[in-house]
């Protein structure tokens, strides 16, 4: 989906709770570059990403209660491999 849209999504990690009543979600999504984070595309791009994402929940049955609670971030896989050695387990933490 990010591809055919030329975003250059790298990786998407997802912290949820592990309580029955918590309906919050944290959606991390990293792009490829920290100049692509702050370029002039970033804003498009984080935009674009966050309606696919709710959209793709959504029509995965998602109730809607939920998805007004999740949440997102955005960072580069430039910053994990520099800043995290590389793991992703590292920079959610």
């Amino acid at each position: 989906m990010a591809k055919e849209a030329s975003v250059p999504l790298h990786q998407v990690e997802f912290i949820v709770p592990f309580v029955p009543t918590d309906f919050d979600m944290d959606a991390l999504l990293f792009l490829e570059t920290d100049a692509q984070l702050r370029g002039p595309d970033a804003e498009l791009w984080k935009a674009w990403l966050t309606r696919e994402l709710l959209r793709l929940l959504q029509t995965q049955g998602y109730p809607q209660r939920w998805l007004d609670e999740v949440t997102f971030e955005f960072d580069s896989h430039e910053n994990v491999v520099k800043n995290f050695k590389g793991s992703y387990f590292y920079r959610t933490r």
